[in-house]
């Protein structure tokens, strides 16, 4: 069973030890997938695991 956790930009960051610009970058550029944004336009990223 695949369990379903969602982070925000600054936990992602604080877990992975990677700058939020740095996301954001990775982001942009392709390395990561576009992140999906809530109302407001925060982004969060959801993570199977």
């Amino acid at each position: 069973m695949l369990i379903k956790q969602v982070y925000r930009i600054q936990q992602l960051a604080a877990l992975t030890d990677v700058n939020e610009d740095t996301l954001r970058y990775y982001e942009k550029v392709g390395v990561l997938p576009p992140a999906k944004r809530k109302s407001n336009g925060h982004r969060y990223y959801t993570v199977y695991s």
